[in-house]
């Protein structure tokens, strides 16, 4: 019998974990290293517990219209953010227990720790406490995902001016709300604060807001949007903000400002391969590097040139040949974390 071909996976998130539970199946041995949280960003600052919030706001602005059902409320509908992050902690807890599971019964083995390639097959792992470990593979996927951009002129404290990751965990609802970036995320945030309340501003540098979808979704959308209250400005440029004692102040390319409580930079999403030690591998198709990195390449149509939205993947091509790709369908996990969420398949917003 043939020996069993080794993955090491880096990054435990939608990508990784589920390249770590098909490669199981397949007969690999299978080792998943992660440093923060199994699940990745969409399981625990994404995808989930933002569709969770939504939920919440959803089942409020229902029960708002009770009386058009012919269900009589007494009293006010008002929203608890401390107690909806507490439901979503819940939720976002549950499936990550339930992700771990999976990965238990494949017999995955899981290292909590930094990982970096020493070459293209081995993974030093440095963990919590400062010691390392070493992992021989005979493949090497990279599922690192993204992390927001640090740009000087717009500083994240996480306070004043957060991300996504931070306006998940609000306990308190902000007076108004300064969201720099029209795209998917921005939307989506636009569309959960100013259901609970907010005055939100989203201003895009483009011409308009979510630049890269149909015209007609968009023109849809942009009026939802500014039923709800929220004020769309594109063709906007904003230069820097500063923290003062009045609050956030973004100072535009006219020369205008405005003072909001919070500015939620939503500009995109980089790739987390900074210190991965991908230099010391050839990440070229069929290509041959230093080190005995012959064989370390991205997955089919995948190359360096078409990397895919969330996930860095490298893999080597006669090891994982019949493995499927992170993201080739959507996991168990993922569709009961957007059912436990309070959403169907479609994930629809507010």
């Amino acid at each position: 019998m043939p020996d069993t071909t080794r993955i090491a996976i880096i990054g435990a998130g939608t990508g990784g974990y589920v390249a770590a539970i098909r490669a199981a199946q397949l007969g690999a041995q299978v080792t998943l290293v992660e440093s923060a949280a199994v699940g990745g960003l969409c399981l625990n600052w994404g995808c989930i517990p933002s569709k969770s919030l939504l939920a919440c706001a959803e089942l409020g602005q229902k029960i708002k219209k009770a009386g058009e059902f012919g269900i009589t409320i007494t009293g006010t509908v008002s929203y608890d953010l401390a107690r909806m992050v507490e439901r979503k902690n819940k939720i976002v807890a549950g499936l990550v227990k339930g992700v771990r599971t999976l990965l238990k019964t494949w017999n995955v083995e899981l290292v909590e720790g930094r990982g970096v390639l020493a070459d293209a097959k081995t993974v030093r792992v440095v963990k919590p406490d400062g010691t390392d470990t070493t992992v021989r593979a005979d493949a090497v996927i990279l599922g690192t995902g993204t992390t927001p951009p640090s740009l000087p002129n717009l500083p994240i404290d996480g306070t004043h001016v957060i991300t996504s990751r931070e306006a998940l965990d609000l306990t308190m609802i902000p007076e108004n709300l300064l969201i720099v970036g029209g795209g998917v995320e921005g939307c989506e945030f636009a569309s959960l604060f100013s259901t609970l309340g907010t005055k939100v501003t989203v201003m895009e540098m483009l011409p308009r807001i979510l630049p890269t979808e149909d015209e007609e979704v968009v023109a849809l959308l942009t009026a939802e949007l500014q039923k709800q209250g929220v004020r769309i400005q594109t063709g906007v440029r904003v230069e820097k903000v500063a923290v003062g004692a009045g609050g956030v102040t973004a100072t535009l390319a006219d020369g205008s400002a405005v003072t909001v409580s919070k500015v939620l930079v939503s500009i995109g999403r980089r790739f987390n391969t900074g210190g991965l030690g991908l230099r010391l591998c050839d990440r070229r198709r069929g290509g041959e590097g230093p080190a005995g990195a012959r064989g370390l390449r991205a997955g089919k149509g995948r190359g360096p040139q078409h990397p895919r939205p969330s996930d860095h993947h490298a893999v080597r091509r006669d090891p994982s040949r019949h493995l499927h790709l992170p993201g080739d369908r959507a996991s168990g996990a993922d569709r009961a974390g957007s059912q436990r969420a309070g959403v169907g398949d479609q994930g629809r917003q507010v």
